[in-house]
């Protein structure tokens, strides 16, 4: 049960607390269980050329967010929250996209080595640029996309957004 996770908060250290508790619980579903599974809908060259095959650690953290405001505040906030989760050794799950906050979140995730997973969908991955990440699925519409990230995440970061963030 992650419904303690959600809750308003300002940095990362404010959740700290609660996952370690929660990754000290007996039962604690972890992340590879779900990931090692095959899916039918891994089937792009694309999505297979991006993967890096690193497996991802014990917690994963769900970041949406906007992948197309220009706000470079929110940008960087973005990037630093995506650096705090990579530098804690926490895995991210994105949208999948490598523009604006959802890009930044990603980069800065992955220039600390940190690990990083996305799902997109075809279309949307065709008009924008996919971004590097260890696990790509590219799934048939954004419903499938969030119930994915969802699925594979333990806990959750909403960042400014439009419709998909909702």
């Amino acid at each position: 049960d992650y419904t303690e996770l959600v809750r308003f908060v300002y940095s990362v250290d404010d959740v700290v607390p609660t996952i370690n508790s929660m990754l000290s619980k007996p039962g604690y579903r972890r992340m590879p269980e779900i990931l090692d599974e095959s899916e039918p809908h891994l089937t792009t060259e694309e999505a297979l050329r991006r993967q890096s095959g690193r497996k991802p650690p014990p917690f994963t953290v769900g970041v949406f967010c906007s992948a197309s405001t220009r706000n470079e505040v929110l940008i960087n906030r973005a990037y630093q929250l995506g650096k705090e989760i990579g530098s804690r050794d926490w895995g991210l799950m994105t949208g999948a996209g490598a523009l604006s906050l959802m890009g930044a979140v990603n980069k800065g995730a992955h220039e600390v080595g940190g690990w990083t997973g996305g799902v997109n969908t075809p279309k949307i991955a065709a008009l924008e640029e996919l971004p590097v990440t260890d696990w790509l699925r590219l799934v048939p519409d954004i419903y499938k996309r969030i119930d994915l990230m969802i699925e594979n995440a333990q806990g959750f970061f909403i960042e400014a957004g439009g419709m998909g963030t909702l």
